[in-house]
């Protein structure tokens, strides 16, 4: 299982080893769409209306909800999924 910290850590790692091997934009592109799809699942579509309901509609963060929104973005972060929704 990995989540969206996961990715991003694999990522880097690629970068600062083989940031200049032919195959790293290959790598990059993977990592966006396993991103993407992780974005799809129905956990983190619950996560996203939650942390958005901290928001004004202007976008910015209510005061009273900062660390509920820093919680929900951080699960959203954090979040392992399956390998089936990343590999898929």
């Amino acid at each position: 299982m990995k989540s969206k910290k996961d990715l991003t850590m694999q990522i880097q790692r690629i970068r600062a080893v083989h940031g200049r091997h032919r195959l790293y934009g290959r790598a990059q592109n993977l990592v966006i769409q396993y991103n993407h799809n992780m974005s799809m699942t129905e956990e983190n579509d619950a996560l996203w209306r939650k942390y958005m309901r901290c928001h004004y509609p202007g976008g910015t963060v209510r005061p009273e909800m900062g660390s509920t929104a820093a919680h929900y973005l951080k699960l959203m972060y954090e979040l392992k999924y399956p390998k089936a929704v990343y590999a898929g």
